[in-house]
């Protein structure tokens, strides 16, 4: 069913629903209104109806008073995305589900030759191991210069000049490591970067400004799309547009079927970014990528933006990285969070395990410099220095330098990836976690922090 069908049902009912709304907030509001409202005066056709947006199955021969009973015994929670509509910060504590992973990537390494010594190999990105699951939203996170688009672009073969080995680097079933060598290296021209590129991940730029080609319409670019998918490929012109005017109208971009004939000078910035959205969903990847794509939104602009992606994980179960150097945009959308510091990930976690419990003095670096971990009583907390170049990292810790919980083993080695106790799946390599360290007091600011989400999450939940 069509969003305008929705719509036209919620009219015919007085529920009060804008059209501004996702598809899937729609569905949402159309089921919490009829629980509230539908009665035994309610015509058993309208009743079949929001059960089959619940995907119910019941006979047909039921009786009204059954189908009714069945529609307001059914928990909203099981089927539909509560939490994409609720201003909680959408802090969900991970359960311990079957989650279906999607990519695997272990002990990546990307190195570019030097440009004043071509004989001389930097390495960027210093053993990166993660995973991407289907329908989660995973975030990238750390300052400019972290490694964070470096380590995405690799999983789709992006990074021009590049060197790039790994252990494992498994997409959606494709092995991109030759195990016959024991160099691990990833060819930039292995043929199988055309079946995963625009088919099992798609990419979402920084800027919609550019993203878009000025002397096409809009529709000619999406249908370039569209004409390259084997999905579509017994569909005709007409009903390719039908699908795209669709899928538009359902990220809220109104009277779709006129304004896809425009340029795309003719749209605001926002609107460029949904149309850049689209594009990458429409040929159903199982994995999107997003570099910063909020970066160059107004504020009040990138909200929408971040709910369209809760939306796209959870309708279309869509795997979803994430890359930002915003910890309050990925305190507000993402499953998943591994925060990255000169080429390597630092601390990985489930968000809520990571904002109530975070182990590692960049994170809490991060943490502090929200606005939320300020009562206005003091100054909001800056991180000293900068990252480290590549060319000339400091011996031990790179963050040895700027992290004031450093010990004397922070400037002669580096600490590896310790697991947190009493968590299945949280990371974090600091010298702090070792058996022999001192027990330290995390800041005041990362504590209110805590406070905070452990109180959002305790709310969302009764």
């Amino acid at each position: 069913m069509t969003k305008k069908e929705y719509l036209e049902f919620s009219k015919k009912h007085n529920f009060k629903i804008s059209g501004k709304n996702l598809k899937s907030d729609v569905e949402y509001l159309i089921v919490i209104n009829a629980k509230k409202n539908f009665n035994l005066k309610t015509s058993i056709d309208d009743i079949k109806f929001v059960l089959n947006i619940l995907k119910i199955n019941y006979a047909k021969d039921k009786e009204k008073s059954v189908l009714l009973k069945l529609l307001n015994e059914y928990k909203v929670d099981n089927e539909i995305n509560i939490d994409a509509l609720k201003d909680v910060k959408n802090l969900k504590k991970q359960k311990n589900e079957e989650l279906e992973k999607i990519i695997s990537v272990r002990d990546l390494r990307v190195s570019f030759r030097d440009l004043k010594s071509k004989k001389r190999i930097i390495e960027v990105i210093r053993g990166v191991s993660f995973d991407i699951y289907r329908g989660k939203i995973t975030g990238f996170i750390g300052e400019s210069g972290s490694g964070k688009s470096v380590t995405a672009k690799s999983l789709f073969g992006m990074n021009v000049n590049a060197i790039t080995e790994a252990k494992t680097l498994n997409i959606s079933g494709i092995d991109m490591v030759n195990k016959n060598e024991n160099n691990f290296k990833i060819a930039s021209k292995n043929k199988n970067w055309r079946e995963i590129r625009g088919k099992k991940i798609a990419y979402i730029p920084q800027n919609p400004m550019t993203s878009l080609n000025p002397t096409m319409r809009v529709v000619e670019q999406i249908l370039e799309v569209m004409n390259v998918s084997s999905l579509y490929e017994n569909y005709s012109r007409s009903k390719k547009i039908d699908e795209i005017v669709e899928l538009l109208e359902n990220f809220g971009l109104e009277n779709s079927r006129v304004k896809i004939k425009s340029f795309p000078h003719e749209f605001s910035g926002g609107m460029r970014q949904r149309i850049v959205v689209a594009m990458a969903v429409i040929s159903r990847p199982d994995v999107i990528i997003a570099d910063e794509p909020t970066t160059a939104l107004d504020p009040t602009i990138q909200a929408s933006v971040l709910s369209l992606f809760k939306s796209i994980a959870t309708e279309y179960n869509i795997g979803i990285i994430f890359v930002s150097h915003d910890i309050s945009v990925i305190s507000t959308l993402c499953d998943f969070v591994n925060v990255f510091y000169a080429g390597r990930i630092v601390e990985k976690a489930p968000k809520y395990e990571l904002f109530t419990n975070s182990k590692h003095p960049y994170t809490w670096a991060l943490l502090s410099s929200m606005p939320e971990s300020n009562d206005g009583k003091m100054e909001l907390y800056t991180l000293d220095g900068s990252p480290p170049n590549f060319s000339n990292l400091p011996p031990g810790d790179p963050f040895s330098v700027r992290n004031k919980y450093a010990m004397e083993i922070d400037f002669k080695e580096e600490p590896p990836l310790f697991k947190v106790l009493d968590s299945d799946n949280h990371y974090a390599a600091t010298w702090l976690l070792h058996s022999e360290s001192p027990k330290v007091q995390r800041p005041i600011q990362v504590e209110k922090i805590a406070e905070s989400v452990r109180k959002d999450f305790n709310d969302a939940g009764k």
